[in-house]
C-alpha cells in the first residue's frame, strides 16, 4: 500500500488504517466472549451441570498436536540436498531446540486448543536479549485489513493489539530515546490506564442465575421445586491491573517493498514509526486454524458446532431434574376434605407436613408419582454421542473399544477412526511448519552457535541455504502419526534397512541424544577391541576371528 511520506497527511492515513483494521477485530469480540463462556462453563450465563464442551474441546486438541513429539527435517530437493545431508540433519537438530528453548511447544499446545473455541489463534516469534522467544496471540488481539482472506499472505496490514503497565511503557519510552521530563508528561497525560476488556468480561456470574425456577405462588420448599445445582461464580479475567493499550500496525510499504512497523498508545502517542526491524519481508505472526472456510480469515469456531448440542443436553437434564426431584417427593392431590384451604395444602406438602384424618365418607389422599424411564437416559446418552460424532472422536480415540483382537487391530482400528481428524492434523501441522520456519530465518540471523555433525564437522546454522524448507518430520506434530513413526522404525530396524542410530532418530524415544551418545562410546570401545584382537592374532588365524566377529554383529543386528 501507498503510505504518505509528509506529517499530516502520514498521520491521517494511520489512523485510518488502524479504524479499518480495529473495525475486524471489534466485530469478533462480542463472539469471542459468547465462544470462551461456552467452553469454559458449558452456558453462557450459569455453569451447565455438566460440560461436555470442556472435556471434548480438550481431546480432539490432544490429537491435533503433541508439544514433546515434534521434529523437524530440512528439504531443498534432491539437486540442492545433494551434499548437504549433514548440514541439514545438525541444523534440524539444532531447530528442534530453539523451538523447545523458545517455548513454541508449549504455545503451540495452548494455540492449538483455543483456535478451536474461537475458529484461530496466533503465534508470535521474537528474538529478545540474545534467545528464541515465542508467545501466544488471541484472535480477538488481532484485526487484517481484508477478512475474506484465509491466511496472512496478501494482507495489506495487520494490527496487534495488547496492553502493559505503566512502568513498562515508561521504560519503552526511555528505550526509544525521549527525555525524562518529556516521558513523564506523556505518562500524566495518558494516565495509569484501565482494565483489561478481554473476552472474559462482561459475562454474568455463575451460579447467579437459576434457570430452573419455580413458577407457582408458593416457596421453593415445596415439594417438586427444584433449586440451583450450587454452582459458583469462576472468573478467569485477567485481574483488575490498569494497563494502556498498545496498538501495534505493521503495514506493507510499496516504497520499500518491506514492512513498516508503527506503535500508537491509547490512541494518542505514535511511539514507533520505523523501518522493518524484524526480518527483511518478514512479519512475527503465524495463524492456526483447524476449520479453514473459503473466504474467511477466522475459520469455523469448533465451539460454536457444540453450542447446540450443549444447550440440548442440558435442557434434558432440566426436565430430569423435575422429574426426578417429583418422585423423591410427589404431589398430593386431597379429595373428600372440607376446610382445607390453599394454605394448609402447602403445610402438608412441606417436608413432615400432616393431615388429620377427615369424617367425611371416601376421603383419600393420592400421590402422583412420576415414573423416569430409561429412555430419558437414553436420550442423554445420544447427545453425547452427537458431540464425539461432530469432533470425529470415535470410540478407539477416546479410549473406549474393547472388539480389537490385538495390539496390530486396536491401531488399525485408531488410525481408520482417526480419517476425520486429518485434515485438521494438516492444518496445524501446516502453522508449525511455518513458524519452525520463521524460526529457522531468525536463528540464520541472530544464532551463532557452532553446530557439530557426527563427524565432528562444524556447521553455523546461517549456512542453511534460502531454498531450503523446513518439514514437520513424519507428521510428528500430532500423536496419532508419530506413534506410527515409532511403529515404522521397528519395522525397518527389523528388516536391516536402518542401523541402530537411525533408529533413535526416527522412533525418538526420551533422551535420544544421550542415547547416541553412548552407542557410539560402546561402538567405538568394541571397534578398538576388535582391532587389538586382529592385531594379536596370527595371520593364518584370523580368518577364523573375522567369522566369529561376522556371526556376532549378525547375531546382535
Amino acid at each position: 500500500m501507498r503510505i504518505p511520506r509528509t506529517g499530516p497527511e502520514r498521520v491521517d492515513w494511520l489512523y485510518t488504517t488502524l479504524a479499518r483494521l480495529r473495525k475486524s477485530l471489534d466485530d469478533r469480540r462480542a463472539k469471542a466472549r459468547t465462544w470462551r463462556s461456552w467452553y469454559l462453563h458449558g452456558a453462557p450465563e450459569w455453569g451447565a451441570r455438566y460440560n461436555m464442551i470442556f472435556p471434548q474441546v480438550n481431546t480432539l486438541a490432544g490429537y491435533l498436536y503433541a508439544p514433546r513429539s515434534v521434529r523437524f527435517s530440512l528439504n531443498a530437493g534432491p539437486v540442492a540436498q545433494k551434499g548437504r545431508v549433514a548440514l541439514f540433519e545438525t541444523a534440524a537438530v539444532r531447530l528442534r531446540t530453539l523451538w523447545n528453548e523458545s517455548e513454541a511447544d508449549e504455545t503451540y499446545s495452548h494455540q492449538t486448543r483455543w483456535s478451536l473455541v474461537y475458529g484461530s489463534a496466533f503465534a508470535k516469534f521474537l528474538w529478545r536479549d540474545g534467545r528464541p522467544k515465542c508467545i501466544p496471540v488471541a484472535a480477538y488481539d488481532i484485526g487484517v485489513w481484508r477478512d475474506d482472506l484465509t491466511g496472512l499472505d496478501g494482507q495489506q496490514a495487520i494490527l496487534h493489539v495488547y496492553r502493559l503497565d505503566v512502568e513498562t511503557v515508561r521504560h519503552w519510552l526511555a528505550v526509544a530515546g525521549m527525555p525524562n521530563a518529556e516521558a513523564d508528561a506523556w505518562i500524566r497525560r495518558l494516565g495509569e490506564g484501565t482494565t483489561a476488556d478481554g473476552p472474559s468480561k462482561g459475562a454474568v456470574a455463575i451460579g447467579q442465575m437459576n434457570p430452573i425456577g419455580w413458577a407457582g405462588g408458593v416457596t421453593q420448599g415445596v415439594a417438586g421445586a427444584v433449586t440451583d445445582w450450587g454452582s459458583t461464580s469462576a472468573d478467569y479475567g485477567g485481574g483488575d491491573t490498569p494497563t494502556l493499550e498498545v496498538e501495534e500496525v505493521w503495514a506493507w510499504d510499496d516504497a520499500t517493498n518491506d514492512w513498516r512497523i508503527f506503535q500508537i498508545i491509547e490512541k494518542d502517542l505514535i511511539l514507533s514509526d520505523r523501518a522493518n526491524d524484524y526480518l527483511p519481508g518478514h512479519q512475527p505472526l503465524v495463524k492456526l486454524t483447524p476449520d479453514p472456510i473459503d473466504e474467511w480469515f477466522w475459520g469455523r469456531s469448533t465451539v460454536e458446532q457444540l453450542i447446540p448440542l450443549q444447550a440440548l443436553r442440558e435442557k434434558r437434564m432440566n426436565q430430569l431434574d423435575r422429574l426426578c426431584a417429583r418422585q423423591a417427593n410427589p404431589p398430593m392431590v386431597l379429595s373428600g376434605f372440607s376446610g382445607v384451604n390453599d394454605e394448609k395444602a402447602a403445610a402438608v406438602m412441606r417436608r413432615g407436613g400432616l393431615l388429620a384424618s377427615s369424617q367425611v365418607p371416601g376421603a383419600k389422599v393420592d400421590l402422583l408419582t412420576p415414573q423416569v424411564s430409561e429412555v430419558s437416559f437414553a436420550i442423554i446418552n445420544d447427545i453425547d454421542g452427537m458431540f464425539a460424532n461432530t469432533l470425529g472422536l470415535t470410540d478407539m480415540l477416546q479410549g473406549n473399544g474393547g472388539n480389537e483382537r490385538g495390539g496390530a487391530h486396536a491401531r488399525a482400528m485408531m488410525e481408520a477412526g482417526a480419517g476425520r481428524l486429518t485434515t485438521r492434523v494438516q492444518a496445524i501441522e501446516r502453522g508449525v511448519a511455518e513458524g519452525a520456519a520463521l524460526l529457522l530465518e531468525l536463528a540464520k540471523r541472530y544464532d551463532d552457535t557452532v553446530l557439530l555433525d557426527d563427524d565432528e564437522q562444524k556447521y553455523l546454522i546461517a549456512q542453511v541455504p534460502n531454498e531450503a524448507m523446513v518439514e514437520v518430520a513424519a507428521h510428528s506434530s500430532s500423536p496419532l502419526f508419530a506413534s506410527r513413526a515409532q511403529q515404522e522404525a521397528v519395522q525397518l530396524m527389523e528388516l536391516g534397512v536402518i542401523d541402530k542410530q537411525d533408529f533413535l532418530d526416527l522412533a525418538d524415544p526420551p533422551m535420544a541424544v544421550a542415547l547416541k551418545e553412548r552407542l557410539r562410546a560402546r561402538d567405538k570401545a568394541s571397534h578398538q577391541m576388535e582391532q587389538q584382537a586382529i592385531q594379536q592374532t596370527p595371520q593364518n588365524d584370523r580368518w577364523q576371528l573375522f567369522a566369529a566377529l561376522l556371526g556376532g554383529k549378525k547375531k546382535r543386528a
